[in-house]
Order: structure tokens, then sequence, then C-alpha cells
């Protein structure tokens, strides 16, 4: 049994355990989500989901600066985009390794670390 990103890892560990000639009676997923590992959907369909979760995750966080919860500069500060370019010119805040059990962030880069860290479990 798994609940959201667990219910991926349950999946995953059910799937193997299949493969492995196991018998799986029962598998429960709340409110989760796999990916398709069997060649059933392209690729692209993947990167389609993940753009449109970026795009409603920056529209909600815009919401935030619209409603004077947050500044227009931590917006843009907080944007891949402007990270990336910014360790560019500057050289500084280069990624090591894998991402580790812990985050701290908005939800943009909460939603980026939990795919990796999840893909690596």
């Amino acid at each position: 049994m798994g609940w959201c990103v667990a219910g991926a890892l349950a999946f995953e560990i059910a799937r193997q355990l299949a493969t492995d000639g196991h018998r799986i009676s029962h598998l429960f997923l709340i409110d989760s989500w796999f990916r398709a590992t069997s060649g059933a959907f392209p690729d692209s369909a993947g990167s389609w989901e993940m753009y449109s979760l970026r795009a409603q995750l920056i529209v909600a966080d815009w919401r935030r600066v619209l409603a004077s919860e947050k500044s227009i500069g931590a917006f843009i500060s907080q944007r891949t985009l402007f990270k990336r370019l910014k360790r560019l010119f500057t050289g500084k805040g280069r990624r090591r390794g894998s991402p580790g059990p812990r985050h701290s962030g908005n939800a943009e880069t909460y939603d980026q670390w939990l795919l990796a860290y999840s893909a690596s479990a």
C-alpha cells in the first residue's frame, strides 16, 4: 500500500516482486501516480505532464505575487530559469550529486526535488 509518492514506490516494489515470481494479491494506491513502464505511453507524455504541473505551480506562485503575499523579486529568484542563468554567469550554486533526503524552498523546486528523489529511490 502506498499513499502519494509512496504509491509510486509501492507500485515499483510490487512490479519487481511480480517479475521475480512472487504473487501479488493486492496493491493499494491512494492519491498516487506511476510512470508507465510498459511502453504503452510515449516518453513525451511524461514531459507534457511535467510541463503542465510546473506551469500550474508557477501560476499559483504568481497569484501570491498579485495578492501581495510574495514580492516580485522573490518570485523571480525562485524560478528555475533564473537560477540556471545565475549559475551560468556567476559559477555559484552548482548542483552536487543526487538530491538528499531533505528539501527546503518553494513549490516549484519542491516538485523538481520530489521527482528526482523518487526516481532515485
